[in-house]
């Protein structure tokens, strides 16, 4: 029990000083969420180009644009940032080798972030091919599947890499 309460408050403290930093630094006083969002739209739309589709994609700033208008925007609550950061939170607060966490945090947030372009490319072709069910997939299917992704990482590293064989509880 010991262990749960330990894990439950670092997990928490964590959640604390994540929020602090992002709501009241990173996003105010930097231009990082900004720079990160123009990243993967560029990416989004570059791959979205290579692909035999009839619309010709681009991007600027937060928007990919398709034929020279908006197709989609990509706002801060959809970057991935929070995901990152939840995803690294459950490890570090989770018992475990730290030489480990240094590798495997890096690499789960590179698998979120694909993931994430991933999700921005196939919102893209679905707002343009097949616009009723967008709201739908933005909003639910699209957020459930990177749950699960982030829910399955956490599982191998619970499983594989943690000092704990059983997950707490």
């Amino acid at each position: 029990m010991k262990v749960v309460a330990q894990f439950v408050v670092t997990a928490f403290s964590i959640y604390i000083a994540w929020y602090i930093f992002h709501d009241f630094y990173l996003v105010p006083k930097t231009d990082f969420v900004e720079r990160l969002i123009n990243i993967e739209t560029t990416q989004s739309a570059f791959i979205l180009q290579k692909l035999p589709l009839s619309y010709e994609f681009g991007s600027y700033g937060s928007v990919i644009t398709c034929n020279g208008s908006k197709a989609l925007r990509v706002g801060t609550e959809c970057n991935g940032l929070v995901l990152f950061a939840l995803f690294a939170g459950f490890l570090i607060a989770y018992p475990g080798n730290w030489k480990t966490k240094t590798w495997f945090i890096p690499l789960g947030i590179v698998f979120i972030y694909l993931l994430n372009i991933l999700r921005i490319i196939l919102l893209t072709i679905n707002f343009k091919y097949f616009r009723s069910s967008f709201s739908f997939n933005h909003h639910v299917t699209f957020t459930y599947l990177i749950y699960v992704f982030i829910f399955l990482l956490w599982m191998i590293w619970v499983n594989k890499f943690s000092k704990i064989k059983q997950p707490l509880g």
